[in-house]
């Protein structure tokens, strides 16, 4: 079910103006290909905070597949935006351009996810439950991170960040 914080972030990335496979390739990489380095990553996540490795599961935790997933998706999301432009426009840009910008946005998007969700979302280990937990109990044992935002909120953020950065490193660095 969808909450507020989870419309305003939706709605955010639509109301600014911007083609939307730069915001897109931040959440899709967040909703679906983390799960691959969860379930195909033979080492613990690295914590790009704590500088040390943490169990799977843990906000912030990095994995090589899963930061390869996110660049394949960011990959696949451009490679989506060309086509369309291609059916439903007359003109677009490069392939190539798209491809590479869609790429490090998904590579982009997914560290600020992990360097935010790190510092600002709580992980612990319940002792009880032998498991990582996103809640602080008095079973738990603090991992990483304080209780301070949730999820969605970090995908707003790490939306947004990305949605500013990317495009002025594109434009005014790299001269795309």
């Amino acid at each position: 079910m969808r909450d507020i914080e989870e419309i305003f972030k939706n709605g955010f990335q639509i109301g600014l103006n911007r083609p939307p496979e730069w915001e897109v390739c931040v959440s899709y990489y967040d909703r679906k290909f983390f799960k691959i380095g969860t379930a195909f990553g033979t080492l613990r996540p690295f914590h790009p905070v704590c500088m040390r490795r943490v169990p799977a599961g843990t906000n912030g935790g990095i994995t090589f597949i899963g930061t390869l997933a996110s660049c394949l998706g960011g990959a696949l999301i451009g490679c989506t935006y060309f086509l369309s432009n291609c059916v439903f426009c007359y003109e677009s840009s490069s392939f190539i351009t798209i491809f590479i910008y869609s790429t490090l946005c998904g590579f982009t998007g997914s560290i600020i996810d992990s360097i935010l969700g790190g510092s600002l979302q709580y992980s612990g280990w319940d002792e009880e439950l032998k498991k990582v937990v996103s809640k602080p109990s008095e079973h738990s044992k603090t991992i990483s991170g304080v209780n301070l935002f949730s999820n969605n909120i970090i995908n707003f953020i790490s939306c947004a960040v990305t949605s500013f950065i990317m495009p002025s490193i594109f434009y005014y660095i790299l001269d795309f």
